[in-house]
């Protein structure tokens, strides 16, 4: 009997982290199709084991007292059901409707499985570590590009072998091992706050990762990324006196600084980002007006402005959405269009329930999170809250988020992590 248990044990950890590991290098979908065979087989033999695991070695997982995340995962598949119902409509071919199914799914996918899959809290630990390691990863791929230019392991070359005439903002933005260039600025958050509260290692130490990470930021020459930097910052700040955070804090302004005035790159980054979000031209630098739009403004805009209605027709596609096609890019649509804006988006591809849903899971998650670590002092559920806040607030000016694995995965294993160890419901 023991035996049996310690091989089940060790296999649903083989099948964790071959899941984890596979959706963390996500980024080789665009450039091998062996990447989707790869995850196809893994999520289906994890499925597998855990129905045999149910009936045959009668662990149960509790699915049926998990209510609201229940609900959440069918208001995934309502949205499936709506975008089969109104395919004929848009002229959705098979192929793309599958490609947009594995785009909608894969994250509830991840959540069921890890459900199953995950045995202790040291498990979420762990996934949070290699998430950080990701996110060094990530750094390193950006500082080789800038030296050695474009790396076909990530995909199509944008500028087309002409770098040095199609930078941005000074620096040449690449994609990297997180995805695309506006992937890496709205979720490396989560990675910082992983380093300062819950890595166990000099202040010094954690300062310098934290640094690379904000570095990273800079060279994907994200908006969003650049204004994520002060926001993450400042939400440290307030935990300033616990545990060394001074120190923290102080090595991540010095290796800034010093990276700012020796580093060519950074220095040209940073400056063009600066102007180009702010308006403020200093030291010699110009935004360009062709791109500039005042930063009040256009958070403004995708915030509260960017709302089209242009794809509905009736009531009926204001109450109950009209599918993933309404989606546009995100989910491979032949419709290219975008709100720029994550709620705009679950709104129109599933409507008031899609909406409705994930506004009071979000809430829930957030408000259960902030209970447990007031009451316990729980360093991972802070993590966990912070992580989620500005991934939420993100969402306002960002499209898709909630259904790229990495970009939404704190939000996803914290509700792991709420419901199989805190007993939520």
């Amino acid at each position: 009997m023991k035996e049996n248990l310690h091989l089940n044990s060790t296999v649903k950890k083989v099948l964790f982290y071959s899941i984890l590991s596979t959706i963390f290098l996500h980024f080789l979908k665009d450039t091998y199709i062996l990447y989707y065979f790869i995850l196809i087989l893994i999520v289906a033999i994890s499925f597998i084991y855990l129905i045999y695991e149910y009936f045959f070695i009668r662990q149960k997982n509790n699915y049926s007292n998990k209510i609201l995340v229940i609900t959440f995962i069918l208001s995934f598949i309502y949205v499936g059901i709506i975008s089969i119902i109104y395919q004929e409509r848009w002229d959705h071919s098979n192929f793309d409707l599958l490609i947009s199914f594995g785009r909608l799914f894969i994250a509830p996918v991840m959540l069921i499985l890890l459900l199953g899959l995950v045995q202790k809290p040291r498990d979420i630990t762990n996934s949070l570590n290699l998430y950080v390691a990701i996110f060094i990863l990530a750094f390193l791929s950006l500082l080789l590009q800038n030296i050695v230019g474009h790396l076909y392991i990530f995909g199509i070359d944008i500028y087309d072998g002409n770098d040095l005439t199609t930078s941005r903002y000074g620096i040449v933005g690449y994609s990297s091992i997180i995805g695309s260039v506006t992937s890496y600025g709205v979720c490396f958050s989560t990675a910082v706050f992983i380093i300062y509260f819950k890595l166990h290692l000099h202040p010094y130490i954690k300062g310098l990762l934290i640094s690379l990470i904000y570095l990273g930021a800079i060279l994907t020459t994200s908006k969003a990324g650049f204004i994520n930097i002060f926001l993450s910052f400042f939400l440290m700040t307030l935990f300033l006196n616990k545990n060394q955070n001074f120190k923290v804090l102080s090595s991540v302004l010095f290796f800034m600084i010093m990276a700012f005035l020796f580093v060519p790159v950074i220095n040209s980054g940073v400056l063009g980002i600066y102007v180009n979000t702010t308006g403020h031209e200093i030291l010699g630098v110009v935004k360009r007006n062709d791109i500039y739009i005042p930063i009040l403004d256009r958070a403004f805009n995708r915030a509260f402005y960017t709302f089209d209605a242009g794809l509905f027709t009736s009531i009926k596609d204001y109450i109950f959405g009209i599918g993933v096609f309404g989606g546009g890019g995100v989910f491979k649509s032949s419709y290219t269009g975008t709100y720029h804006n994550s709620y705009f988006d679950i709104y129109t591809i599933g409507g008031l329930f899609f909406l409705i849903t994930t506004i009071i899971v979000f809430s829930h998650n957030l408000y259960n999170l902030f209970n447990t670590y007031i009451k316990r002092d729980d360093q991972l559920a802070l993590c966990f809250l912070l992580s989620n806040s500005l991934l939420f607030f993100n969402m306002l000016f960002f499209n898709g988020a909630i259904f790229h694995p990495l970009i939404s995965f704190s939000f996803w294993i914290s509700l792991i992590y709420l419901f199989k160890f805190k007993n939520l419901s």
